[in-house]
């Protein structure tokens, strides 16, 4: 997960950004406390590092995001 996080400390927001295992599948979106609300897919294109805080930004194809009609939740695990 990338993102900037509410004055408690949460991910909570939108433009968060959780990236698979695989490092090219991303979704982005809204998330609140850590769980993700509606998130669209795209591939991620490259990562960047702030200079001060070393804190990754994850660049991704915004025109894949954008044309994308899937919108993910947060479903509940079950066994």
């Amino acid at each position: 997960m990338v993102g900037k996080v509410n004055i408690e400390g949460d991910l909570t927001g939108d433009d968060f950004v959780y990236a698979y295992p695989d490092f090219t599948t991303l979704l982005v979106g809204t998330f609140a406390k850590g769980v993700m609300v509606a998130a669209k897919q795209t591939l991620l294109t490259d990562v960047r590092f702030d200079r001060i805080s070393k804190i990754p930004f994850l660049l991704f194809d915004k025109k894949v995001l954008e044309v994308s009609k899937q919108v993910f939740t947060f479903n509940e695990p079950t066994r």
